[in-house]
């Protein structure tokens, strides 16, 4: 990493002892101080160019693509719910096998780690989890639909962690 300057212009104070060979201050700010400020941010003198502290245009632009990518999952969420949310699980499932064979160093016959209960857990949580929570969860709501009362609140935690979460399928 390298700074250029454009120009290099340092004036010596002198008649006060210690103060030789520190830059001065001309128009109120040192300009040594303000020209490596500028190359490292990306300020007033380099219009266009990031500094080497500002963020990248990659980092900008993978933000876009994070947040447009959530815009779109939730769009499908609502047009889609229960397909979405079958995809969703049935991903996550899969992946977290995966991830669970890798830790455990749990490795099929030709040495992968993608074994067959890959394939197994992401139909397991596209075909049942999804499908089940979303429907009990679907009448739980429509149980408690507009009871916004804090008895009413509790009252569906309760129905929820004693009925409906022992229902729903641990993978």
């Amino acid at each position: 990493m390298s700074v250029k300057f454009e120009k290099d212009t340092i004036t010596q104070t002198g008649g006060v002892a210690g103060t030789q060979g520190i830059p001065t201050m001309k128009g109120g700010k040192h300009e040594l101080a303000d020209e490596i400020g500028t190359a490292l941010t990306g300020g007033k003198g380099n219009v266009g160019q990031p500094g080497y502290l500002a963020v990248s245009r990659w980092c900008v632009n993978t933000g876009i693509v994070l947040i447009n990518a959530t815009q779109a999952y939730l769009k499908q969420l609502q047009t889609n719910p229960l397909r979405t949310k079958m995809l969703t699980s049935g991903s996550l499932s899969a992946a977290q096998e995966l991830l669970a064979s890798w830790i455990a160093k749990d490795r099929n016959k030709d040495g992968h780690y993608f074994t067959s209960r890959v394939p197994k857990m992401a139909a397991y949580g596209a075909f049942i989890s999804a499908p089940l929570g979303h429907v009990l969860i679907s009448i739980l709501q429509k149980l408690f639909a507009g009871r916004t009362s804090l008895k009413a609140k509790i009252l569906q935690i309760i129905v929820s962690n004693l009925i409906v979460s022992p229902i729903l399928p641990n993978k």
